[in-house]
């Protein structure tokens, strides 16, 4: 009966993610691998991955010891990062960053790069809310149809990693999801984050979910963690209201990876655990 537990645990891909528990990724490697954890997710928003990452000798390391351990390597990239500014020449420097990333990951045989597109700025227009590609819709919807035309070109020399776009920020905006529709494929793919949705409002919500069961084939990464709607409070699974069963059986058939996106490292494998017993529960394991 135990083995075929574990028989049926093995069929997923189950992942944490490190933040600012270590100063470098090997650390993070071997967490993951002394807690039966099959992948990490470096978060380079962390102050020290992103200049070990640029070190080639490095990357050599990470990937031999990724190896040795028989850990599979997922990456976030910095947030911040905007491509929806006005100046070009920021826009530009963007996209080269993130292609510069996905050299990186590319060495390091890397399986997925989760990314956010950035947000638009809001104006006050006697007392409305307005924000830029409101007022330029059509010279918006031109340049991100060149952006993931362009991006989708680029990311074909390595398509065993996928670029996961995540659901956050301009991800939302009508004509974002439509040319979404347009570029989906390959391995230009979805990060789809649970706790992100649950603080939507009810028709924003609706719309979003039913984005991803339109696209559930494309969704290559699932960042799990808890809240109560409130915020995005990356709380351990059971401390908020999401419906985990939900998002399991909508993606337990794919080649996603369930990421426990819950800091510190030590909530994330309580979470791994209270996920586990839920799906027990129900009659998933």
């Amino acid at each position: 009966m135990l083995k075929l537990f574990y028989n049926k645990l093995m069929k997923y891909k189950f992942a944490l993610q490190i933040l600012f528990d270590y100063n470098d990724i090997l650390s993070a490697i071997q967490f993951a691998f002394e807690n039966n954890f099959p992948a990490v997710e470096i978060n380079l928003n962390n102050f020290y991955f992103l200049s070990h990452l640029e070190k080639k000798e490095e990357r050599k390391k990470i990937l031999e010891f990724s190896k040795e351990k028989n850990i599979e390597l997922l990456f976030h990239a910095p947030e911040g990062i905007s491509l929806f500014l006005i100046n070009e020449e920021i826009r530009r420097f963007s996209l080269n960053f993130y292609k510069k990333i996905f050299d990186y990951l590319t060495e390091i045989d890397a399986k997925r790069m989760t990314t956010h597109l950035g947000s638009d700025f809001t104006f006050g227009i006697s007392g409305n809310k307005v924000q830029t590609y409101q007022v330029y819709p059509q010279e918006y919807e031109e340049y991100f149809d060149k952006v993931f035309l362009e991006l989708k070109e680029y990311i074909k020399k390595n398509k065993n990693l996928y670029f996961c776009i995540e659901n956050v920020g301009g991800f939302r905006y009508l004509f974002i999801l439509s040319l979404l529709e347009k570029y989906l494929g390959g391995n230009f793919a979805l990060t789809l984050d649970t706790g992100h949705i649950n603080r939507l409002e009810k028709e924003a919500r609706k719309r979003e979910i039913n984005f991803f069961e339109k696209h559930k084939e494309f969704i290559k990464a699932c960042h799990l963690h808890d809240n109560d709607g409130s915020w995005d409070q990356h709380n351990i699974i059971g401390k908020g209201n999401i419906d985990f069963l939900y998002y399991f059986r909508l993606l337990k058939n794919n080649d996603c990876y369930f990421i426990f996106e819950v800091r510190p490292k030590e909530s994330a494998i309580i979470s791994y655990e209270n996920f586990i017993k839920i799906l027990k529960e129900n009659g998933e394991l």
